[in-house]
């Protein structure tokens, strides 16, 4: 579980926000929670959190966890970089764990 980030308002309510990954130009993404108190906020993003996050088994192949990853990365490394992850991923990794599901 992250850091929650609570903060009180100036209408007298608290929010939260859940950070949920980046969209594609690279700005962040995040979910807003509002309550009447800090402990209600807080029990609301646990909720949240453990519901996107903590569900259980990962019904995800290595394939598919590599081009999730693939596209986080874009937007940070050179395009050169991105050839040679993509190269030895396809050449080395893929072609025997691509299939393997991933167990959590």
């Amino acid at each position: 579980m992250p850091k929650l980030n609570i903060y009180h308002r100036k209408d007298n309510r608290w929010e939260g926000r859940i950070p949920l990954g980046k969209r594609e130009n690279g700005t962040r993404k995040y979910q807003y929670v509002l309550g009447k108190t800090k402990e209600a906020v807080a029990d609301k993003m646990i909720q949240i959190y453990e519901s996107k996050y903590c569900s259980g088994k990962c019904s995800k192949t290595i394939a598919d966890l590599f081009h999730e990853w693939y596209q986080s990365i874009q937007h940070r490394v050179k395009e050169s970089t991105m050839a040679n992850y993509e190269m030895k991923a396809n050449k080395h990794i893929l072609p025997i764990f691509g299939d393997k599901l991933v167990e959590s």
